[in-house]
């Protein structure tokens, strides 16, 4: 839903104001159907996940949904992969807290 959404937001920023704005039930079944700058939704995300499995050490795939439910583990996955882990001094000071705090 959030990416449908976004994806209504998006096409009627790209409409001259003159035209007016894409309805929802129009951009919805563009969805559906795989119409959009990107193609297929899930083609899109499909081929990122992929180079995630096969360069893991230059893309990374994070789902919204698993970081709302362990932030610190992702949060540290993050790190690592930006090639600045986290220390155990800096985690048993709170840093990594602090950060999603922020």
């Amino acid at each position: 839903m959030d990416t449908f959404v976004s994806l209504w937001h998006f096409t009627n920023k790209l409409r001259p104001e003159k035209i007016g704005v894409n309805s929802l039930e129009d951009v919805f079944d563009m969805f559906c159907r795989g119409v959009s700058l990107h193609g297929p939704f899930w083609d899109h995300v499909l081929g990122h996940w992929k180079e995630s499995l096969d360069k893991p050490n230059k893309v990374i795939f994070l789902k919204y949904e698993e970081m709302k439910e362990n932030p610190n583990l992702h949060l540290g996955r993050l790190a690592e992969f930006l090639g600045c882990p986290f220390s155990p001094e800096e985690e048993a000071s709170g840093l990594v807290n602090e950060i999603l705090r922020l």
